[in-house]
């Protein structure tokens, strides 16, 4: 399903970058696991969970607010640019 968002948000010339961002995620969740078990060593894991789902609410909350992509929009968006790039010809 994200791949699939990803695909509607961006560009065909843009979707490497997007995957290879969303790709990186796990390596950060890795990373913020460590991070995590800090937490828990210094606040205990009461306060270490509450912590860790505040800073997920505060970077959710604006994904509320996206608006739903058309499907495939940006494909026939860049058909459209490769053709009156190519001379204005676009057969449908």
């Amino acid at each position: 399903m994200a791949v699939s968002l990803l695909s509607d948000y961006t560009m065909p010339s843009e979707r490497g970058v997007a995957q290879s961002i969303y790709a990186a995620g796990v390596y950060l969740g890795v990373g913020m696991s460590s991070l995590s078990i800090l937490f828990d060593d210094h606040f205990g894991w009461r306060d270490s969970t509450r912590i860790v789902c505040g800073i997920c609410w505060v970077l959710t909350i604006p994904l509320f607010f996206l608006p739903e992509p058309v499907r495939n929009e940006t494909n026939k968006l860049a058909e459209k640019m490769e053709a009156e790039a190519a001379g204005g010809v676009h057969f449908d």
